[in-house]
């Protein structure tokens, strides 16, 4: 997923590089628990990562296109970990 952002990074769908850096942070931690196999710390992580997600779009900090994208991943990680 961090390839993700990235990629909206390049296209400017944030409005910081703090937007971009609290999101690559955050799936650092995820990345960490699942080489461990901590699946309830990733689905956890993920759920918190959803969280920041919207607090970026309610504070017009990350695209509504790449907003939607990192949620459907984000979704996607939970039913693949959850």
């Amino acid at each position: 997923m961090i390839e993700v952002v990235e990629h909206f990074e390049e296209e400017g769908a944030f409005a910081s590089d703090e937007a971009v850096r609290s999101l690559t942070l955050h799936l650092t931690a995820v990345e960490r628990f699942e080489q461990s196999d901590s699946a309830d710390k990733v689905a956890k992580h993920i759920e918190s990562f959803k969280l920041l997600l919207d607090h970026q779009l309610e504070n017009e900090q990350i695209s509504s296109d790449a907003y939607q994208a990192l949620q459907d991943e984000a979704d996607s990680m939970i039913g693949q970990w959850g």
